[in-house]
């Protein structure tokens, strides 16, 4: 029996919320992913931010927040979605990060690095 792992981006991304009208820096990862994590991932639409900057249409995978179920995670419950990864057999990938963040012709000016995670099952 061997076992697979699956790698992961987490990004953050700024978040027009719909109902608000705010702005927020939120947490956003780079496909469905397997395991625990994916009870706190929702898809949504992203709001253009300006109507001089459009984002390519489509769905984005963000989290749902520790602290209040129907809104959206933001970085500053960053060390508690780290907490729950540990907890629940994923590794953050800080090689692969830096790696990345170092290369400046690999990165999104939409979206900023925050880690690379691995889950092996």
């Amino acid at each position: 029996m061997s076992i697979q792992s699956e790698t992961y981006a987490l990004y953050s991304k700024t978040y027009l919320d719909p109902y608000t009208k705010e702005y927020k820096n939120i947490i956003t990862i780079s496909s469905a992913p397997k395991g625990e994590l994916s009870n706190l991932i929702r898809k949504t639409i992203f709001e253009t931010l300006s109507r001089f900057k459009k984002r390519e249409a489509g769905c984005s995978l963000l989290f749902r927040s520790f602290k209040f179920y129907n809104e959206v995670m933001t970085l500053d419950e960053l060390p508690e979605l780290f907490t729950f990864l540990a907890s629940n057999g994923y590794e953050i990938d800080t090689e692969l990060t830096k790696m990345i963040n170092t290369n400046k012709n690999m990165i999104d000016n939409d979206q900023k690095l925050i880690a690379f995670i691995i889950y092996k099952n």
